[in-house]
């Protein structure tokens, strides 16, 4: 019983090990994005504006470059009809909202991206939510 225990810590220790290399490291190469929002987000409050310009996007960016980065990290574009109703006003003429719902360990959160553009297309403003859907 006692080996059995030692093998299952030993796998409990080596797993934690890598989520750590995973969210530390290769998350912030690979994905830059979801990176910085929950760098971000951590120890503030849920729903807390955080701005991605100039971290993240640089105004003046064409939309289909930031569209293609944000899914590219996973993120899916929200209609009035699908976004919740929070944030409904993000959603309208030159302005576009996207979600992302991702686990950890406690909780399962959504990540909300909201971008404006000018009339030629350019991205004016970009900032994101974090929210909580449901922890242990």
């Amino acid at each position: 019983m006692r080996k059995v225990l030692n093998y299952f810590f030993g796998f409990v220790a080596i797993a934690g090990l890598g989520l750590v290399i995973k969210e530390k490291v290769i998350d912030a190469y690979f994905d830059p994005v979801n990176h910085y929002i929950e760098s971000q987000a951590s120890g503030q409050r849920w729903g807390t504006k955080i701005e991605l310009v100039p971290e993240i996007f640089t105004a003046g960016d064409d939309i289909i470059n930031v569209r293609t980065k944000l899914m590219d990290s996973g993120y899916k574009q929200l209609s009035e009809e699908t976004i919740w109703g929070r944030y409904r006003d993000k959603i309208g003429p030159n302005r576009e909202a996207y979600m992302q719902v991702a686990s950890t360990l406690v909780c399962n959160v959504e990540r909300y991206v909201f971008l404006e553009f000018d009339t030629e297309a350019k991205l004016l403003n970009a900032s994101a939510a974090v929210n909580e859907r449901g922890c242990l």
